[in-house]
């Protein structure tokens, strides 16, 4: 698409979120969606059309494990389509725009009250209070729904009775609207179909943002539907598992193209959710070269896990031990002893996670004997000349491990975060570490999720 380029996005049974910043094209995806689906040019505003113009769609539905692929062209004159219709049914709603426009008209008409006498109210039943109530926040004694306009375009005019007091939706809040039109938008979607939501959050509390979720959730699972949501708001994004939510975000190509992250690290969503990011989960290591190797390795593997995880540094295994056996479990923050692959044995019965690096020996001892193994590709991977770094070594033969890691970075004029990444990426070659890095990483997601379960 003009604008934001080529990509394939993946969507999946229940509800997806796409979040964003401003202007980097959620709106636009949504609406490609709902042309592709629909066909329906004219049901878009002309100002979103522009940066689809041009554009060739494509979009893959499997259903019942059938796959079923559908292509198109948009032009000024409509979508030009290859090959058949869509059957499937595809909604677009826009909560915020459509109840401000729907009001405006409201309170514009000199005869709604002949049209509501000419119009058979549906009375809300049960289920249906009890869930309104949820989402609102105030208990619903009643409530009456008169549908005004066009089949294919009506908008519901209610009454409802609460505290003691009858009111209609001209003297209802926005927010109150909102809920209370969307509500009946979903009950009303046909089934086995999409559903794209804009930015359903606007004008409703964060609490009632999250009851929101719950719901269309229901509506998943009932009217097999699949709700997909644009949406700047945590009380959204933050209500589904992140597995839910694609990150976009400006692309760093000269073309424009945007980029798609799909289950974004914590602290990238906050960033665009604009709250403040915490690492919930603090490891202990045994020392500097430690940190630095664990990083690296994780960097290549999980990088997105370094987001969610705070190293620190303390001295050596018996401290990490006497942390991990003093400090009780608060909900904030979640321990982790991280021991260096030597450790003679780990400790047993602390009320933290406790797990050893990969390999066999302390991570010095690791890397030392990764350089030696590939020469070569450790010299490329470090940058310096073969000859250098062969030199190097063979001056340092005998010497401690620890000892050999600090003069290394010394004759080869590197910082040592430097040398230790270069020295990771080599130690990483052999599939049995690139095993043992990933086995790291989803020990360290598994304290992660526990971590923030307990949030």
């Amino acid at each position: 698409m003009p604008g934001l380029g080529a990509g394939e996005i993946k969507f999946s049974d229940g509800p997806s979120v796409i979040c964003g910043g401003n202007g980097v094209g959620k709106t636009t995806i949504l609406r490609a969606i709902h042309l592709i689906l629909s066909g329906e040019h004219g049901a878009l505003p002309s100002y979103s059309l522009g940066p689809l113009l041009g554009s060739t769609l494509r979009c893959r539905i499997s259903v019942d494990g059938e796959d079923k692929l559908y292509e198109g062209r948009v032009t000024e004159s409509g979508l030009e389509r290859d090959g058949e219709v869509p059957s499937l049914r595809v909604g677009l709603l826009d909560p915020g725009s459509q109840c401000t426009q729907w009001l405006a008209e409201l309170r514009g008409m000199a005869n709604v009250r002949e049209l509501l006498d000419a119009v058979e109210p549906a009375r809300s039943n049960a289920r249906e209070l009890v869930e309104i109530s949820y989402l609102v926040g105030k208990e619903y004694r009643a409530r009456h729904l008169y549908e005004l306009g066009d089949e294919e375009d009506s908008l519901p005019y209610i009454t409802v009775e609460s505290g003691g007091k009858s009111y209609s939706v001209e003297d209802m809040g926005l927010g109150e609207l909102v809920l209370n039109t969307l509500h009946w938008q979903l009950d009303h979607l046909p089934r086995r179909g999409i559903v794209l939501i804009e930015e359903p959050e606007t004008f409703i509390s964060p609490r009632s943002q999250r009851c929101l979720v719950d719901v269309l959730c229901r509506v998943a699972v009932e009217r097999e539907v699949l709700p997909i949501i644009t949406t700047h708001s945590y009380g959204i994004a933050g209500r589904l598992p992140r597995e839910r939510t694609i990150l976009v975000h400006p692309g760093m190509r000269e073309d424009d193209s945007i980029g798609i992250i799909r289950q974004p690290a914590v602290d990238q969503l906050n960033d665009v959710l604009g709250l403040p990011s915490y690492r919930s989960t603090i490891v202990l290591v045994e020392d500097r070269v430690a940190e630095l190797f664990a990083k690296s390795i994780l960097d290549r593997t999980d990088p997105s896990l370094l987001g969610s995880v705070q190293f620190t540094v303390v001295a050596g295994e018996t401290e990490i031990t006497e942390i991990l056996e003093h400090l009780p479990r608060v909900p904030a923050t979640s321990l982790v002893g991280l021991y260096d692959a030597d450790v003679a044995s780990l400790p047993q019965g602390v009320p933290w996670p406790v797990m050893r690096l990969p390999g066999r020996r302390a991570p010095e001892g690791e890397l030392r004997a990764a350089l030696d193994a590939h020469t070569t590709e450790g010299a490329t991977a470090i940058s310096r000349p073969l000859e250098v770094v062969a030199a190097a070594s063979a001056a340092l033969r005998g010497i401690d491990d620890h000892d050999w890691m600090l003069d290394l970075a010394d004759r080869l004029n590197k910082e040592l975060p430097s040398l230790i990444d270069g020295l990771s990426a080599t130690w990483l070659e052999p599939e049995a570490n690139r095993e043992a890095a990933s086995q790291l990483a989803v020990s360290l997601r598994d304290a992660v999720r526990m971590a923030e379960a307990v949030d």
